[in-house]
């Protein structure tokens, strides 16, 4: 339902959403991400695939929420609405990585540019777009495994 990015600091692979029902924990939930919410954690686990950040596989539909206080790796911190009219994933990708770079340093407590976290963008692609889903969401992504929120963190 959608694609993710890695965001600024970490040249990533925009690709789309995969299934995580298989590679979740029994205790994990799946959340679609038009379904995404400030202050969810995310276990992004495996789909952080390599040392750039890129978000691994093919046919992405959902993310393993967790709550905070169980290890994760991820975290939303802002959610909007793409504004634009007609698709255009270059335009996506611009409004969607303002938001996140934007609302960094108000969620987290220090800048971006100082911080040992980065940030994924998530947004629709054509396909989902065409079916009506306009959510744009950052999620922050920690390098190691973390418990409790990110918010106020300072990290």
């Amino acid at each position: 339902m959608g694609s993710v990015r890695a965001g600024a600091a970490v040249a990533g692979v925009m690709t789309s959403m995969l299934a995580l029902a298989a590679c979740s924990s029994p205790a994990a939930q799946d959340v679609v991400p038009r379904q995404l919410s400030v202050g969810e954690c995310i276990d992004f686990g495996s789909y952080v695939t390599s040392a750039n950040g890129a978000v691994g596989g093919d046919g992405t539909s959902s993310l393993p929420q967790v709550d905070c206080g169980e290890a994760h790796d991820g975290e939303v911190y802002a959610v909007s609405t793409a504004t634009d009219d007609a698709f255009d994933s270059d335009a996506l990708i611009a409004e969607v990585d303002t938001l996140c770079y934007d609302s960094f340093e108000e969620y987290v407590g220090t800048p971006f540019a100082d911080s040992s976290l980065y940030y994924s963008i998530v947004y629709p692609t054509g396909s989902t777009w065409n079916q009506g889903d306009r959510m744009l969401a950052c999620v922050l992504v920690a390098k190691q495994q973390t418990t409790g929120s990110l918010k106020g963190s300072g990290l």
